[in-house]
């Protein structure tokens, strides 16, 4: 059933909590490079192999018909870039690392997938959390492996006085409320002692 929500927040951090969250994050993300670098060997494996002994090849189809696996072994579309943008149809091209190891900025991390982000601000020790509005756009962020990073990450702070945060949502059920003070954003997640 559908269900159109959203999501966002500001967690703030201790000096020294904040410092090993985005170590321990940027490695998180290394992590996920390597999943969807791994994810596109596969899929070019299955590709390959589910074209084996045909003529005249349609790619593209073949590309979509292997892409779902378990999960979706092109997330973040840099397989389908590299091999079938603009028309393209031709037998798709062995992945290369540079493709999907895109250099981590650590003066201004942050993490963009295009369903949500999060941003890691070093000024103010605060990490910060948003999920546009879409279909189910909370329950896919929380179930990105990166998100997954966050949170366990989060979960293993050391609060101290003045650091946590709240995430606030909203969604479409809440929003039809009509009696006074309905369809207000809520509290989806605190943290710490603020």
């Amino acid at each position: 059933m559908s269900c159109y929500q959203s999501e966002n927040g500001t967690i703030k951090l201790s000096t020294k909590e904040y410092a090993r969250i985005k170590k321990e994050f940027i490695q998180a993300l290394k992590s996920n490079q390597e999943l969807a670098f791994q994810n596109a060997i596969k899929l070019q494996t299955k590709i390959l192999s589910a074209a084996k002994g045909k003529r005249n090849v349609d790619w593209q189809s073949i590309y979509s018909n292997c892409q779902f696996e378990f999960t979706d072994l092109d997330e973040n579309g840099t397989f389908y870039r590299a091999n079938f943008s603009n028309g393209k149809n031709k037998k798709p091209l062995k992945p290369k690392k540079k493709d999907y190891f895109e250099k981590i900025n650590r003066k201004e991390l942050w993490f963009d997938n295009g369903d949500f982000n999060i941003a890691f601000v070093d000024k103010d020790k605060r990490i910060y959390w948003n999920v546009d509005e879409n279909n189910h756009a909370r329950d896919h962020a929380h179930d990105h492996p990166v998100a997954k990073a966050l949170f366990r990450l989060l979960g293993s702070v050391k609060w101290t006085r003045g650091t946590g945060g709240t995430l606030v949502g909203n969604d479409e059920y809440n929003r039809d409320d009509c009696y006074e003070g309905g369809g207000a954003n809520y509290v989806t997640m605190t943290f710490g002692n603020k």
